[in-house]
């Protein structure tokens, strides 16, 4: 903790002579041994002491009340050899000696003293020097490669990556001593990880999600001076293998020729910045019946799905109801007034966009029956029966509505007017029109963290009508993403290894076993970040 109090202890070594009046001009309530000593030494100029004391004492960065001032302008400073000697008694006074203006509020004490004191030591801070950190890239693992201006670390998943730092001192010596090996350093690693190495200019880091992550570090020396921020990036390469295309049964003594290629589905590993997230599965939205003695009863049917956002900083947080440009579902429900909509934000905050109760018999899209002849005229007549079941009721056709407090809207979804039918009608989104304010104010997710998993809950409270959800999709302001940088991993490499299998070049692989069953085959797939990939397969021979 920094001493903020105004005292001043004076360690007087060789020759500073002071009249007992001057002592007590300096001595502060606490009352510091003021220790005299007097040596048979040659007399200097008393103008030239006081130059010196103030010289040193703001180039220290130290505050000095009007007495000490007198006292030092007065003291006698007596020297064989001149400035060495009075260097040494001066830099003596000003080590032991820390005051703050009489003045300065505390707040401002506080501040001086932490930007021109040493924390640790309590001593004052030197003029800071200049210090330049590097990633020194021949001893990481691996090797760093540069391309359009940046660093690039390329692993693979579930790989460490070892990050070594160094310094460039042109000032070392000339108040301090700088070292690799003195310093603290401070990492981040773009995953919400930060760590310190003191005096360890090197760190491990793992991964856990397979993307790319913009990293840094920084150093502070031992005066407590910061270098510049060095910025790099992490690149992680994911599995390319997908699917696997059966091969047909052979017989003993056949052989078969394979296009590695083409067994697997191989999709190389991409990774990009996204500030909008889709969900897309049909999903039926179940009846409610609250007469829990019917023999149909249905609890209340919930819809809840989730997205996933990762590309944003640790930490970075919704300000503004303005971060959140729209979101969208596209669905069908027989009679609108049975359903709430809300959103949930990674920390569980909600905003209500959709009341339930409100908007009555009106209808979302197009419904269908649960029996075949019904039209959407008569959808309240086909939808009478509770069924839990979608096979008994079909999915109709959606339509868009989307919640918006940046693009104009219309108002709530549940206030709408119908003209003609009893549909509401849906968001334009390419003509920008149609959207609707949500029943609950986006300020209520305000403080969300933008990462993390995002979930809608759409909740039918009655019976008697129900629907469906095609997809939703939530849009964040791109203008929130750190920065907007893709990669590609491509692939190189293929071969297969197994009973009688050849590997001839060209994407062939020639088969021919030796014995029948269901024999097994490894599947190898290597890519630009020099990872490789594995898995299994395999082929039945019959006799």
């Amino acid at each position: 903790m920094i001493d903020k109090s105004i005292h001043c202890l004076f360690i007087i070594l060789l020759g500073i002579a002071v009249s007992s009046t001057e002592a007590q001009n300096i001595r502060p309530e606490t009352s510091p041994t003021i220790s005299f000593f007097k040596t048979d030494l040659q007399q200097l100029e008393s103008s030239y002491s006081r130059k010196l004391f103030f010289d040193k004492a703001y180039t220290m960065g130290l505050y000095t009340t009007e007495e000490i001032q007198q006292t030092a302008a007065n003291a006698l400073l007596f020297s064989k050899d001149g400035t060495i000697m009075n260097n040494r008694i001066i830099d003596s006074l000003i080590r032991y000696c820390r005051v703050a203006d009489k003045s300065a509020t505390e707040q401002e004490k506080y501040q001086y003293l932490l930007q021109h004191q040493n924390e640790n030591t309590k001593r004052p801070k030197l003029p800071c020097q200049t210090s330049t950190i590097y990633f020194d890239t021949l001893n990481c693992i691996p090797v760093p490669i540069v391309e359009n201006g940046h660093l690039y670390f390329d692993i693979c998943e579930d790989d460490s990556v070892r990050l070594v730092a160094k310094g460039y001192y042109p000032q070392n010596g000339t108040n301090y001593t700088q070292h690799d090996t003195l310093h603290r350093y401070t990492w981040t690693f773009g995953d919400g990880v930060t760590s310190n190495t003191e005096g360890d200019p090197f760190i491990y880091h793992k991964y856990t999600t397979t993307k790319g992550y913009d990293i840094s570090v920084t150093m502070r020396d031992t005066n407590l001076c910061m270098s510049n921020t060095r910025a790099a990036r992490v690149r992680i390469a994911g599995s390319p293998i997908k699917t696997f295309a059966p091969i047909d049964p052979i017989c003993l003594g056949d052989s078969i020729t394979l296009s590695p290629s083409k067994v697997f589905q191989v999709t190389p590993f991409t990774y990009s910045q996204i500030s909008s997230q889709r969900y897309d599965s049909t999903t039926f939205i179940p009846d409610s019946d609250q007469n829990t003695s019917n023999p149909n009863y249905c609890p209340p049917g919930h819809y809840v799905t989730d997205v996933i956002f990762s590309s944003f900083l640790p930490g970075q947080t919704i300000t503004s109801t303005h971060d959140i440009l729209s979101i969208c579902a596209e669905m069908e429900h027989g009679w609108m007034g049975d359903i709430d909509i809300k959103i949930i934000c990674p920390s569980g905050q909600t905003a209500q966009l959709k009341q339930n109760g409100t908007g009555g018999s009106k209808y979302l899209g197009e419904p269908a029956c649960w029996f075949s002849g019904c039209s959407v005229a008569d959808i309240r007549a086909c939808d009478n029966a509770d069924h839990c079941d979608a096979k008994l009721n079909p999915p109709g056709r959606g339509w868009n509505y989307c919640w918006s407090e940046l693009y104009p809207n219309v108002g709530e979804l549940g206030n709408q007017s119908t003209v003609g039918t009893n549909q509401i009608d849906s968001t334009h989104r390419i003509a920008g029109t149609g959207y609707f304010s949500p029943a609950v104010s986006f300020t209520s997710l305000i403080g969300c963290p933008l990462n993390g998993l995002w979930t809608i809950d759409i909740t039918d409270h009655a019976g008697a009508d129900n629907g469906y959800i095609f997809a939703w999709e939530l849009n964040l302001d791109p203008a929130l993403l750190p920065s907007n940088w893709t990669y590609v991993v491509s692939v190189d490499d293929y071969s297969i290894t197994g009973p009688g299998a050849s590997n001839t070049g060209n994407d062939q692989v020639t088969i021919k076993p030796t014995s029948t069953g269901s024999l097994e085959y490894s599947y190898y797939v290597g890519d630009s970040f020099g990872c490789t990939w594995d898995t299994t397969f395999n082929i039945k021979v019959n006799p």
